[in-house]
């Protein structure tokens, strides 16, 4: 691994010193190991989607095919972020998004977003995030996508307030899932409808009807994923 630069990182009376590295092909194990451990601890499995892990993860510690940033406390990974680069993952993700994005521009995907349950609380995720969209800020013919499950609020939530919008919900390696895009919309929508996460059946409704999933609210002690019309439609 190579270490990019050293990060404070503050939650209340909690400073912690850390380091951000990128990681390299020789670290191809390591990454595995903290992916599967992380995995294990997960009360819903499909949650985190891992059938891809042998495949994609060589593929994307090649030259130009990817890169993964991790956050080190005391020599030990605590939290990790990937970007994929690959061709096979653009074709994998281009029939769900396609017509959300321009034709021409690629696809990367934003994805094993990572961060050790001890660790929460530092914005540690919204950090990786935005460092790693940085580095590609000069690419002009890209799209991120995220994918993530709709009762994983926590997790939407995240990618919202980092510029992403929810735009499908389909299956992808036999999980259902809301596919975000870092494509910016108006601030006010119209026509604004709170569902249930667990309601899938009208969240692919208000998705195939134009709406966006753009926020999570809450209300006497339930949550709800917020989808609206962009006023420009």
């Amino acid at each position: 691994m190579v270490q990019i630069k050293k990060l404070t990182f503050k939650r209340k009376n909690d400073i912690f010193h850390m380091e951000l590295v990128v990681l390299c092909k020789e670290d191809i194990e390591y990454v595995k190991n903290f992916v599967l451990t992380q995995y294990n601890y997960f009360d819903r499995k499909d949650y985190f989607i891992i059938d891809d892990l042998d495949t994609e993860l060589p593929c994307i510690f090649e030259k130009d095919i990817g890169i993964i940033y991790g956050i080190l406390y005391k020599s030990n990974l605590v939290a990790l972020q990937a970007i994929d680069f690959s061709e096979n993952n653009d074709k994998m993700l281009r029939p769900y998004v396609q017509r959300f994005i321009n034709k021409d521009c690629k696809i990367y995907e934003l994805g094993w977003t990572l961060v050790k349950k001890e660790f929460r609380g530092f914005h540690i995720a919204d950090y990786l995030i935005n460092y790693a969209e940085k580095q590609i800020l000069n690419e002009s013919d890209y799209i991120l996508v995220a994918t993530v499950h709709p009762e994983n609020t926590k997790a939407l939530q995240l990618f919202f307030r980092n510029g992403f919008n929810g735009y499908l919900l389909d299956e992808y390696y036999g999980y259902i899932r809301i596919f975000l895009i870092n494509n910016p919309i108006p601030e006010n929508i119209h026509s604004q409808i709170c569902v249930e996460p667990t309601n899938f059946e009208k969240i692919k409704e208000l998705f195939n009807n134009g709406y966006v999933c753009s926020n999570i609210v809450s209300s006497s002690n339930n949550v709800y994923l917020s989808l609206g019309i962009p006023n420009s439609q």
